[in-house]
């Protein structure tokens, strides 16, 4: 419905966008910046449909036609600019979707909002001829940028732009949200939570994800060749690992995760504090076979790995020598 109580967390932007309306002042131009799944659009939505309201209050109505409109998705005045190009919207995507049709008026609300999705992606052509209509833009006019990365923009674009960061939500909302909206239970949760790095959209993606499932099936598996201590083995089950290269920060964590696991099954023995939790048996056997001095050498390892990741280091390579530089220890 695009109300304030769809929003989980942000409550520092949802606070800024009450007092701007309560106080009539509204900016013609908002850069929304987080990564993507933060819940970026959903706030710059929400906050559109306040704007476009026709009883112009702190909250939308949602019984005005305008209102209607929007929750049906096709409000006139809400004009989604998108990049005709996969890597980068020219200037022709703002000359085109912007620009020739901004002396339009508003069809019934006060404003007219564009909504630029991947604004970070405009090409310096491009955030040049936005920057004109930003400098004098027509007072029913507003923009919204939807950005991963502000540090893309030029100067001039963020010193006209209210930069709203929004910030990754609290593990204990991602947590509750999983439970009683996605419905999963509670080990699930848990490992939902702690792999959404506080990102909802990235929870309720991982939720249904069968690729972030087998990635931690290879995990287990290549845990459980280094048990067995066969060389052999071990550089054919990391091999397996290389079709999950694109997302390598996920198998990190998990590898993470997975010997932090061992650690609290060895020291503490109770399920209620590991985050895969439903693979409880297997890290009490695991736990049986590895020593505190094997779990913190790959640990050690691994945290060099990811040091070294960030260099193009071959993925499969790298966890090779994560796991047979651990065996004699």
């Amino acid at each position: 419905m695009f109300d304030y109580q769809d929003v989980i967390g942000h409550e520092d932007v949802l606070l800024h966008m009450r007092n701007a309306v309560k106080r009539n002042k509204v900016s013609h131009a908002y850069l929304f910046a987080g990564e993507e799944g933060s819940g970026k659009t959903l706030l710059s939505q929400v906050f559109a449909k306040v704007l476009l309201c026709a009883e112009e209050q702190e909250e939308p109505c949602n019984g005005c036609s305008s209102c209607i409109l929007f929750n049906a998705g096709n409000h006139p005045d809400l004009v989604h600019v998108r990049a005709t190009n996969k890597t980068s919207m020219g200037v022709e995507d703002v000359r085109v979707q912007v620009q020739e049709e901004l002396h339009l008026l508003p069809y019934q609300s006060r404003y007219k909002i564009y909504l630029l999705h991947g604004a970070d992606q405009m090409t310096i052509q491009a955030q040049n001829a936005l920057l004109k209509t930003l400098e004098e833009p027509p007072e029913y006019a507003m923009f919204f940028l939807l950005a991963e990365n502000p540090g893309n923009f030029l100067p001039t674009i963020l010193s006209r732009c209210v930069l709203l960061h929004v910030k990754p939500v609290p593990h204990a909302l991602v947590d509750h949200y999983i439970r009683t909206v996605l419905k999963k239970p509670d080990y699930q949760a848990r490992l939902l939570t702690a792999f959404s790095r506080g990102n909802i959209g990235r929870a309720i993606q991982l939720s249904s994800s069968q690729a972030f499932l087998e990635a931690r099936e290879s995990v287990m598996g290549l845990m459980e060749v280094f048990i067995k201590g066969n060389e052999y083995d071990i550089i054919e089950a990391a091999g397996g690992l290389d079709q999950y290269k694109g997302d390598f920060h996920t198998v990190m964590e998990l590898f993470q995760t997975w010997l932090r696991d061992l650690l609290v099954v060895k020291e503490v023995g109770d399920s209620a504090y590991l985050v895969h939790q439903d693979q409880y048996q297997v890290l009490q056997r695991q736990g049986m076979h590895l020593s505190y001095g094997r779990i913190g050498k790959l640990l050690e390892n691994l945290d060099l790995l990811q040091q070294q990741i960030r260099f193009n280091v071959n993925l499969t390579l790298a966890l090779e020598m994560m796991f047979l530089n651990a065996m004699h220890v």
